[in-house]
């Protein structure tokens, strides 16, 4: 059997890049209304890398921002957004759950050790928004930050649906569906779950 260890490695610059531990802020929403990103400049950073893959605007980053003003990411963006509104009302409600049943249990949570969670850090963090590390155990691959500006910008916008498609069942129900998960994302530039980890803190608020 695969050893689910690797896994653990992304989570160092998720400590760098995550929600601050605030236990009852809002689940942040996407504004619908906005429909157009601004031009930036600069060299983009893990935060940036987060935030396109999320479908938010990027701070730094001028390709970046080149490629979120075409209408293939107003669709990743458009789709992102409306599959973000059902996961906002059910993170809701698992937080006003976890703050009237575990909070009192869980004043100082530490570590969270979650088996077989893949990269589910949306809903440990949801339920224990309080922990100090998250440590996420399964046996798909890990990947890497993926270096998007130095990526042919068409090979970039092909990789967005497939990895909507990936991560489309968390964000609509609430779980992954591992043999989608994997086959979608080993045939783009999005492979192995750190980006689904990145896109999960800049959706969540970090």
């Amino acid at each position: 059997m695969n050893k689910p260890l690797p896994f653990l490695i992304p989570l160092a610059l998720l400590t760098a890049c995550g929600p601050s531990k605030r236990p009852d802020r809002e689940v942040p929403a996407i504004d619908l209304r906005a429909s157009s990103f601004e031009a930036v400049s600069g060299e983009p950073d893990i935060q940036d890398v987060a935030l396109f893959l999320a479908g938010r605007p990027v701070k730094h980053g001028a390709g970046l921002s080149r490629m979120q003003r075409t209408e293939s990411y107003r669709s990743h963006w458009t789709q992102t957004s409306a599959a973000w509104r059902y996961t906002r009302l059910r993170l809701k409600r698992m937080r006003e759950w976890t703050s009237n049943e575990l909070k009192p249990l869980l004043r100082d949570a530490g570590t969270v050790h979650y088996p077989f969670g893949g990269p589910d850090l949306l809903y440990a963090n949801a339920m224990i928004p309080n922990a100090r590390t998250y440590v996420l155990m399964g046996l798909e691959p890990v990947g890497e930050v993926p270096a998007l500006e130095s990526l042919p910008s068409e090979e970039v916008l092909a990789a967005l649906p497939p990895f909507r498609k990936a991560t489309s069942t968390q964000l609509k129900v609430g779980y992954f569906v591992t043999q989608d998960m994997r086959a979608d994302l080993n045939r783009s530039a999005l492979r192995g779950v750190t980006p689904i980890l990145l896109s999960t803190v800049a959706l969540a608020g970090g």
